[in-house]
């Protein structure tokens, strides 16, 4: 390992908590003693059922995990943790003779795995991989959470989708439309278009086959006009939009705006009835 490299590797291993989980104490004094100097914080537990409590206390960034031990073998634990949290990094330690626990292991889909004895430049690379894939993910969930802000204070209604389904909707909608989150919107079984009217010449409701993403998507050219409706009985909520769409970098995902074109309607219907007259 170069010296920059490293130097790299232990900053990033400074912010991380490990749990580690062994039975056999000498290898679990070693390790630990090891892991001590390496890692921000490490939680020590002698078998699974101790470690699988350890992670209900302190939820650790990455589980470093024996295979056999009592109690509570390494790969019952495991499956209890990820049940719990399926993105929390794994790194299993096993012998040589445990081919069977290995296989069960990777079928398991955990992320790493080290053959006894440990060698400790092995062990570092893969908990460097796995802290390196865990700052990659929160660094794009800091980044996703910020353009949300952003999208959220747009006046427009802003929608996010695959190709098919709506994955986002931005607070301005949410709000016109009487909900405090997307969870909640989700909860009450809505779907957006739920709320459509008329798109272009397309009367609401539709058959179910029909995708207003695809159809809007299949016609990219055309200036689409939608009219929307709050659905409250007691209250005129009529709006009409007018739609625009992008492609974002990632595969199949798209995002949709919706400019209130409302009081323009109104007012080139005031002035067809003027001159009418």
């Amino acid at each position: 390992m170069n010296r920059s490299k490293g130097i790299i590797e232990e900053g990033l291993l400074k912010t991380i908590s490990v749990l580690l989980a062994e039975d056999d104490q000498e290898i679990r004094e070693q390790l630990s003693t090891f892991l001590k100097r390496i890692v921000g914080t490490l939680h020590i537990a002698e078998n699974g059922e101790m470690g699988l409590e350890a992670f209900k206390a302190s939820r650790p960034d990455i589980v470093i995990t024996d295979i056999r031990m009592p109690k509570m073998d390494g790969l019952e634990m495991a499956k209890a943790i990820k049940e719990m949290d399926r993105t929390v990094p794994i790194i299993v330690t096993t012998a040589y003779n445990e081919t069977q626990f290995l296989l069960n292991a990777i079928e398991m889909g955990l992320d790493k795995y080290v053959i006894k004895p440990t060698d400790t430049d092995i062990l570092i690379e893969a908990i460097y991989a796995c802290a390196l894939n865990l700052f990659q993910k929160r660094e794009l969930e800091v980044k996703t959470k910020a353009i949300q802000y952003i999208l959220d204070l747009n006046p427009n209604f802003i929608i996010l989708s695959n190709h098919e389904e709506v994955e986002y909707i931005n607070q301005t909608a949410l709000n016109f439309l009487g909900y405090s989150s997307l969870e909640d919107f989700k909860m009450d079984a809505q779907q957006f278009d739920d709320f459509f009217l008329k798109l272009d010449d397309i009367s609401y409701p539709v058959d179910h086959d029909f995708r207003w993403i695809k159809y809007i998507l299949d016609d990219p050219d055309k200036d689409h006009i939608l009219q929307f409706n709050k659905l409250n009985p007691l209250q005129d909520c009529h709006k009409t939009f007018i739609i625009t769409h992008n492609s974002l970098p990632e595969k199949n995902k798209y995002i949709f705006s919706f400019t209130d074109i409302t009081n323009t309607e109104g007012e080139k219907k005031n002035e067809k009835i003027i001159i009418h007259i």
